[in-house]
């Protein structure tokens, strides 16, 4: 394997017109290789500009009813992937329920051992508003400009 690359290596120095032959052979294969891409992006556009509904005025009904039996594929895969997704975050919502109320029963379970503090008013202390006494307070009005009032 070895020597055979070797004398590969020695037939193309051999042949100073062979690289400048591989060159220009690999140029074209190239140039031919991007004029074939750039037709099937042409295409591939084309039929992105149909699906998007610009320019079908020349289509035959046949043609549309291809479209419109893509479009309702498509609609369907979204519809279907949509759904799937809503599917999955649902589980994920009741499996974090799940915790959550597994959670909440244990601490229940904690309340309940611990024993339970209230809340005691000390006597003494009269809650009701009746028990405190009126307080007058007298207030006068002055109308015009601030700072503008005579002294009294």
């Amino acid at each position: 394997s070895v020597q055979k690359t070797i004398d590969r290596y020695k037939m193309h120095m051999k042949e100073p017109g062979s690289t400048k032959r591989a060159a220009v052979e690999s140029i074209q294969h190239w140039k031919s290789e991007t004029a074939r891409l750039a037709n099937k992006i042409e295409v591939l556009e084309a039929h992105k500009r149909k699906l998007m509904g610009e320019g079908i005025e020349p289509c035959s009904t046949e043609e549309l009813r291809e479209l419109e039996a893509q479009l309702e594929k498509s609609l369907s895969n979204v519809r279907a992937t949509k759904q799937k997704m809503l599917l999955d975050h649902i589980s994920e919502l009741k499996e974090q329920e799940r915790m959550a109320l597994r959670e909440n029963a244990v601490l229940r379970e904690k309340c309940k051992v611990e024993p339970l503090l209230q809340l005691t008013i000390p006597e003494g202390i009269n809650t009701s508003d009746q028990a405190s006494p009126n307080v007058e307070v007298e207030t006068e009005l002055i109308i015009g400009r601030p700072g503008t009032s005579d002294s009294r």
